[in-house]
């Protein structure tokens, strides 16, 4: 694994250090302004330096690009891979103090990242025929037809979840 560095108009690739060091402070400096910090509406790489500090999305992806949980405690994929079901964490809460729930999963999804105002929502959740949430802790995701890739759509970048009481 690498990373790309950007000086100026040059690109540096920098290998993977392998004594990773946890903990302490990570310090970037991007090029321009974050156009917004609703994760739910914008794939900009300067927005999610900074929403992906201020939101999560169900899962995130480790550095193998495994699914790894996040919002989600845990998901199954039906064998005919036509039915995810999440479960969902049960101690997060919106910085106002209200809880987290699948309404506000179902939202996004429904009413934010699906109708397009995620750039890339409508082509990358096109196989989402529907999405329930039969409970406050369990969200599923209906597919017309089985899309393995999906789960390379939940995290952040493309699958931010926002709070339905304010948007």
């Amino acid at each position: 694994m690498a990373f790309i560095l950007a000086a100026g108009l040059s690109i540096h690739i920098v290998p993977w250090v392998s004594c990773q060091r946890y903990g302490g402070k990570l310090v970037i400096g991007v090029n321009q302004d974050p156009p917004t910090l609703n994760a739910g509406i914008t794939s900009s790489m300067y927005a999610h330096f900074v929403s992906g500090q201020i939101f999560n999305a169900l899962i995130e992806h480790d550095a193998n690009l495994n699914p790894i949980p996040e919002l989600a405690e845990s998901w199954d994929i039906s064998k005919d891979g036509s039915t995810y079901t999440f479960r969902l964490v049960r101690n997060a809460t919106w910085h106002d103090g209200k809880p987290f729930t699948s309404a506000d999963v179902k939202f996004s999804y429904d009413e934010v990242i699906r109708k397009g105002f995620h750039p890339s929502g409508p082509a990358n959740f096109a196989s989402v025929k529907n999405i329930e949430a039969p409970d406050p802790y369990t969200v599923i995701f209906r597919l017309s037809a089985p899309f393995p890739t999906l789960m390379r759509f939940m995290g952040m970048m493309y699958g931010g979840i926002i709070p339905k009481h304010i948007y």
